[in-house]
C-alpha cells in the first residue's frame, strides 16, 4: 500500500481545501514535509489517521477539535487515494478512502478505482478494507507522532492478531475455512449417501452439531473481541478526561498514574517470565536432584577411605551386603533375589578387590563429583531466579503502593468536572479484564471445539475414501483435502518464519545500530508466545529503556523488522506464499527524544526499510545528520513540503529556515484568519 494523495476541508489546522501528493516512486520514495513547531505538522498525521479510524492520535491537543474553528462552512473531511500492488498479477488497484464529519458523527466510505479513474465498487465494509490495509493495533508503528512510538500495545492478543493480518495469515486462515467447508460439501455428496453406514450417519450427525457449536463461539469470540475493544477505546477517553484537566497538578498526577500502571504491567510480565524460567529449570533437573542424595552418600562413603579412587577393601564387603538388604544397586537397579543383576553383586562377595572393580569404583565417583557439580548450578540458578523473582515482587509491592497514593492524591483534588471520573475509570477496568477474561476462555474452548470438529471430518472422509464409487467425487475430496492441509502448513510455516525474521532483523539492528551488549527476545505472557518486543541486557534481566530508547531500539526496530519481512515475502518466488500488506511510515517528529547521532541511526533505519516515507520535520531536527544523510541519498528524495502559518495579529517576520542551503519563510502576519499552507518545494539540482 502506497499513499498516492490526501484532500482535506476544514481539518482542524488547514481552512478551506487541501491537497498533497505524495512520491509513490519505487525509488524516490521519500516525502519529505519541513515545518517549524504549530504550523500544523501533526495535522497532516491525524487527517490520516482519522480518515482511517474516526479518530485522532493518542497524543493530540483537544481531539474534541475535527474542524477549522474559524470556517464559515461545516464541511469537514478527509479524502485519501492509496495505490495497492497486488503480488501475483503485480498490477496496481486504486482505492479511495473518504471520512466526512457530520454534526459530531463521522461516516466512511471506500471506493475501488476503475481503469478509466471512476468510482465503483464500494465497500460495503469499509472498516475491514482498512483492516486488511493497515489493523489499527500496528497503526502506532507506521503512523506516529515520536513520542506515541515509544510505548508498545499492552494487548498482546490484539498485536499478534494485528500482525498476523498485516502477513496475510488472516485472510489465509479464512481461505482455509472456506476450503474445509466445501471439502464437508462434498463428503455430504457421495453416492453412498443411501446406503451409508450407522458410523457414518453418526459421525456426520456429530459434525453438524460441532459446526454449530463453533459457528456460535466464533460469533460469541467476535463479540467478544468487539466488546473488548469498546471497553478499551472507553478507558483511553476517561484518561484523557484527565488530561484535558486545567489543573496542572491533576493532570500531572493522572499522567504519572498512567505511567506507573504500564510499569507496573511490564513489571508482571516479566514476573511471569522469570517463574516460567524457575518452572522449567526445575523440570529439567528433575532427575538429577533427586539423585543428587544417592550421589551424595556414595561420596561420602568414598571419602571415608584410605583408599581415593576405589571401592577400599575392608569396605568391599560391607557395601555389598548393604546393597543386597536394601534391594538396590549404586547404579539403581532393583536387586531381586533370583534375578541376573542380584546374582551379578552376590557373585562379588566371592571375590577380592581387583582392577576391574577401581575401575568402576573411580567412574561412580567421577559420576558423583559430576552430580555435585551439577546439583551447585542448579542451586546457583535457583536462587538467581528466586532473588529476581522477589525484585519483581518487592518492585510490584512499591508499584502498587506508589499508584495507591497517586489515586488517593487524585480523590484529594477531586474530579474538576462534577463527575466521579475516578469511578467510572475503575468501573471500566474491571469490565475490561473481565472480558478479556471470557475472551481467554472462548479461545481455548474455540480451538478445542474446532479440533473435535476436524478429528470427526478426518473420519468421515476415509469412510468415504474405502466406499465412494464416483471417481469425480473422489477426485475432488483428494484435491480439497490436500489444499486444506497445504494451506494449514503454510500457515503454521509463515507464522514461525515470521516470528523468526523480526527476532533475527532485530537483533541484527541492536548489534550493528545501538551501543550496549543487548538482545531482543518476544515476551512470553502467561507460557504463550507473543509478539511483545523485548530488550535484555548481557545478564537477561529487563533493560530500561530511555524515551529515546523505546523509540529507537523497541519500536522503530519492530516496525522496520515488520516492513522487511513484509517486502521478503511479496517479491518471492515460491508458487506457495501468502500476500501480506507493505503499509508506509507516516512519521511526525520521529526524532524528539534522539540525540545528533541517533538522529542519524532512525533516519537511515526509517528511509532503508520502507517503500513509502512520508516524514515531517522541524528545521531543527533537520539539521546536521539528518540533513547530511538526505544530501547523500537526493535519489531517494521524491517531494519536499514547505508548511507556513498565517497568523491574523502583527508582528515580525520569523528568521528564515536554511534547507540544503536555501531559505524560506515559514510565517506572515496580518492575515484574516489564522491558518496553515503548505507548498511543494524544489530544491535546487533536483
Amino acid at each position: 500500500m502506497k499513499i498516492e494523495s490526501i484532500e482535506f476541508n476544514n481539518f482542524r489546522a488547514f481552512r478551506g481545501k487541501h491537497k498533497i501528493e505524495f512520491s509513490t516512486d519505487e525509488k524516490k520514495t521519500t516525502t519529505l514535509i519541513i515545518g517549524e513547531n504549530g504550523v500544523g505538522k501533526s495535522t497532516i498525521l491525524n487527517s490520516i489517521y482519522w480518515c482511517f479510524y474516526g479518530e485522532l492520535t493518542v497524543n493530540t491537543h483537544k481531539k474534541g477539535v475535527i474542524r477549522h474553528q474559524k470556517h464559515d462552512s461545516d464541511n469537514c473531511s478527509v479524502k485519501i487515494r492509496i495505490i495497492v500492488t497486488d503480488p501475483i498479477s503485480r498490477l496496481e488497484k486504486e482505492y479511495i478512502i473518504q471520512r466526512t464529519l457530520k454534526g459530531s458523527e463521522s461516516h466512511l466510505l471506500v471506493w475501488e478505482v476503475d481503469q478509466h479513474g471512476a468510482n465503483h465498487k464500494k465497500s460495503s465494509n469499509p472498516e475491514q478494507i482498512i483492516d486488511h490495509f493497515l489493523p489499527k493495533a500496528l497503526s502506532r508503528y507506521f503512523l506516529f507522532y515520536g513520542e506515541g512510538l515509544k510505548e508498545i500495545t499492552e494487548d498482546a492478543a490484539l498485536l499478534k492478531e494485528a500482525i498476523e493480518s498485516f502477513q496475510g495469515l488472516t485472510a489465509a486462515k479464512a481461505a482455509s475455512s472456506n476450503i474445509l467447508e466445501k471439502l464437508n460439501e462434498y463428503l455430504r455428496k457421495s453416492d453412498q449417501q443411501s446406503n451409508k453406514s450407522t458410523k457414518r450417519a453418526r459421525l456426520e450427525k456429530d459434525e453438524v452439531i460441532h459446526k454449530k457449536a463453533l459457528d456460535k463461539v466464533a460469533a460469541e469470540l467476535d463479540k467478544n473481541l468487539a466488546k473488548t475493544k469498546k471497553l478499551t477505546q472507553d478507558f483511553k477517553k476517561i484518561d484523557d478526561l484527565y488530561g484535558q484537566s486545567k489543573d496542572k497538578e491533576r493532570k500531572s498526577v493522572a499522567a504519572l498514574r498512567v505511567k506507573e500502571e504500564a510499569n507496573l504491567r511490564k513489571l508482571k510480565i516479566d514476573l511471569t517470565a522469570f517463574q516460567d524460567t524457575r518452572k522449567a529449570l526445575v523440570k529439567d533437573s528433575v532427575f538429577q536432584i533427586m539423585n543428587y542424595k544417592y550421589a551424595n552418600k556414595l561420596d561420602d562413603f568414598f571419602s571415608e577411605s584410605k583408599f581415593k579412587g576405589a571401592i577400599p577393601f575392608i569396605y568391599h564387603e560391607q557395601l555389598i551386603h548393604h546393597l543386597l538388604k536394601e534391594q538396590i544397586c549404586i547404579c539403581e537397579r532393583d536387586l531381586t533375589k533370583g534375578q541376573k543383576h542380584h546374582g551379578i553383586v552376590a557373585s562379588k562377595l566371592e571375590t577380592a578387590e581387583t582392577a576391574d572393580l577401581r575401575d568402576r569404583a573411580s567412574s561412580i565417583q567421577t559420576a558423583s563429583s559430576n552430580a555435585e557439580l551439577k546439583n551447585i548450578n542448579f542451586n546457583t540458578a535457583i536462587d538467581l531466579s528466586d532473588d529476581r523473582i522477589a525484585d519483581k515482587l518487592e518492585q510490584i509491592k512499591l508499584g502498587n503502593q506508589n499508584i495507591t497514593k497517586l489515586v488517593d492524591r487524585l480523590g484529594q483534588l477531586g474530579s474538576g468536572d462534577g463527575d466521579n471520573i475516578e469511578e467510572k475509570r475503575n468501573s471500566i477496568i474491571k469490565a475490561r479484564d473481565d472480558s478479556m477474561m471470557e475472551g481467554g476462555i472462548l479461545k481455548q474452548k474455540h480451538a478445542q471445539v474446532k479440533k473435535l470438529r476436524l478429528d470427526l471430518i478426518d473420519q468421515i472422509k476415509k469412510l468415504v475414501l474405502v466406499n465412494e464409487s464416483n471417481p469425480l467425487i473422489l477426485a475432488q475430496i483428494n484435491f480439497l483435502s490436500k489444499a486444506h492441509e497445504d494451506i494449514e502448513e503454510l500457515i503454521a510455516t509463515e507464522r514461525e518464519k515470521g516470528r523468526k525474521f523480526i527476532f533475527s532483523d532485530m537483533n541484527k539492528s541492536l548489534q550493528e545500530l545501538s551501543a550496549g551488549d543487548h538482545r531482543f527476545q518476544f515476551l512470553q505472557v502467561e507460557g504463550v508466545d507473543t509478539y511483545l518486543p523485548e530488550i535484555l541486557k548481557e545478564d537477561g534481566d529487563t533493560l530500561i529503556l530511555s524515551d529515546g530508547e523505546q523509540l529507537l531500539k523497541q519500536s522503530l526496530f519492530f516496525a522496520s523488522a515488520l516492513i522487511k519481512h513484509s517486502r521478503r515475502r511479496e517479491k518471492a518466488q515460491s508458487k506457495r506464499f501468502i500476500p501480506g500488506t507493505i503499509a508506509p511510515i507516516v512519521a511526525d517528529a520521529p526524532f524528539g527524544f534522539l540525540d545528533a547521532e541517533n538522529n542519524g541511526i532512525a533516519a537511515k533505519l526509517l528511509l532503508e526499510s520502507t517503500d513509502q516515507l512520508i516524514i515531517m520535520l522541524n528545521s531543527k531536527s533537520f539539521s546536521n545528520e539528518v540533513e547530511e544523510l538526505f544530501a547523500t541519498k537526493k535519489e531517494a528524495l521524491g517531494k519536499i513540503y514547505i508548511m507556513h502559518k498565517k497568523f491574523t495579529g502583527t508582528g515580525n517576520k520569523r528568521k528564515p529556515v536554511t534547507i540544503f542551503k536555501e531559505s524560506f519563510d515559514t510565517a506572515s502576519y496580518g492575515n484574516k484568519f489564522e491558518e496553515s499552507t503548505i507548498e511543494e518545494f524544489k530544491f535546487k539540482g533536483k
